[in-house]
């Protein structure tokens, strides 16, 4: 039997070796498989920011309402298990190598036949179906990994579809206009399925209500037209009401500081309402307040400290959302000064990133470092992109994360840094924060 480090190992090597196969490959897999994805009700969650939360926040809700639920995400911050979890638990390291050996194994038998080596993604995807057919669940919450169209998520049959924020992002790969990456998105569209959507563009909204009527989906719904009233943001809640056509919550409360989320919240609702429109009002109503209530995603705005914050912005929607809090956060506090360190992967649109943040929130201090992986971008890259708008600061460059955790374990009292510009480096500080703090 295979080992975990194996398992694990082999599947963050697999790009080295496997490269896009095509749905009809995956296909073919689910098929030798038995097809396991047939038997679960799915939610299939599409967007550019926003799917994990609306994610997390859906299975919190279902789960305060006597569901199992099973979810499947990306990318994993700290540990690949948090990819796959069934209630909240991620898969333990055994039922990770049982199903990891399950798909190699469908592979090795049919290999002769045609069938070609899954891509990193594709693999985990097909692990996460093995996984879900075994437990008894109510329902399954996907997360597309990349666009939707020709997403691996996107050979299933779902119950309900979702589309989060839409936003400029991957570009490479999904077109460079929002009526591009709108289109890709709508992929996951599916005849005869209700649709959800909150995208904060009406360009794409008529992308998708326009995918909607030519795939006679008779149920699309913006959860954005909801009503919102909040009644009190601080640095560490937020209470609020909602109030639509379908729904009426007053006092609301997301226990972050994350102004954003709220928006996810409407379509987790939304979503809430429509699935379980059979259950007792009564039932359904608390299990949304405490869904809603013990909602936790780690690094979306995500305390590490008191004065210490991590969150994954790394586009320019992210950007402007994460601005927005961060300027709320230091205004209700005490701090005198607020910092940055800053850390982004080579492919993402950095300059606009860094120039957002430095119109809107204008930090007394910059730190500057990189992370642990192929895919981040040199200190030198983001130093002359942060001195072009940053030009009155000192920027201080930390060539590793380590020399960065040092300097975070010293911050004055009187100042509050955020950790932002990729979950990579989200992660990696996470990782290694809880590690000094056990040491």
């Amino acid at each position: 039997m295979t080992s975990y480090e194996e398992a694990v190992s082999y599947i963050l090597d697999i790009p080295k070796f496997a490269g896009k196969t095509g749905l009809d490959n995956l296909r073919n897999y689910m098929a030798y498989m038995g097809n396991p994805d047939k038997g679960l009700r799915i939610v299939h969650i599409a967007g550019t920011n926003g799917k994990g939360s609306v994610t997390e926040m859906l299975s919190s809700i279902l789960r305060e309402a006597g569901l199992h639920v099973g979810t499947f995400i990306s990318p994993h911050l700290e540990k690949i298990n948090e990819r796959i979890s069934v209630d909240g638990v991620n898969i333990s390291d055994e039922d990770f190598v049982e199903a990891f050996d399950k798909v190699m194994q469908i592979y090795k038998d049919h290999k002769e036949d045609g069938l070609v080596h899954l891509s990193f993604f594709e693999y985990l995807f097909a692990m996460a179906m093995v996984y879900f057919e075994e437990k008894s669940l109510d329902y399954v919450i996907l997360e597309t990994g990349l666009g939707g169209r020709l997403d691996a998520t996107n050979i299933v049959s779902p119950v309900l579809n979702i589309i989060t924020s839409i936003g400029m992002d991957h570009m490479q790969y999904l077109g460079d206009t929002i009526e591009m990456i709108a289109a890709e998105k709508a992929g996951i569209i599916t005849s005869n399925v209700p649709v959800i959507f909150n995208t904060g563009s009406d360009i794409a909204d008529d992308i998708i209500i326009g995918k909607c009527e030519i795939k006679d989906v008779d149920l699309y719904i913006d959860s954005g037209d909801t009503n919102v009233e909040i009644i009190k943001a601080d640095a560490g809640k937020i209470d609020f009401s909602l109030k639509n056509s379908y729904y009426s919550y007053d006092n609301l409360r997301l226990r972050t500081p994350a102004l954003y989320q709220i928006k996810n919240a409407e379509s987790a609702i939304m979503a809430a309402h429509l699935l379980l429109k059979k259950t007792d009002k009564r039932v359904l109503n608390e299990a949304v307040y405490r869904g809603i209530y013990n909602f936790k995603w780690a690094a979306r705005m995500e305390y590490l400290r008191e004065n210490l914050i991590i969150d994954g912005a790394h586009n320019e929607d992210a950007a402007k959302v994460f601005v927005e809090t961060a300027n709320n956060i230091f205004e209700k506090g005490s701090w005198r000064k607020k910092a940055i360190l800053f850390a982004v992967s080579a492919d993402k649109d950095y300059d606009s990133v860094i120039k957002i943040i430095s119109e809107g929130f204008d930090p007394d201090k910059v730190f500057i470092t990189q992370f642990n992986s192929d895919r981040t971008l040199d200190t030198d890259s983001v130093r002359e992109t942060f001195e072009k708008y940053f030009y009155k600061y000192d920027i201080t460059v930390y060539e590793n994360l380590d020399e960065a955790v040092e300097m975070l374990n010293n911050i004055p009292e009187d100042e509050i840094l955020f950790a932002v510009g990729s979950l990579y480096l989200a992660g990696e500080l996470r990782e290694k924060m809880e590690m000094k703090q056990t040491s």
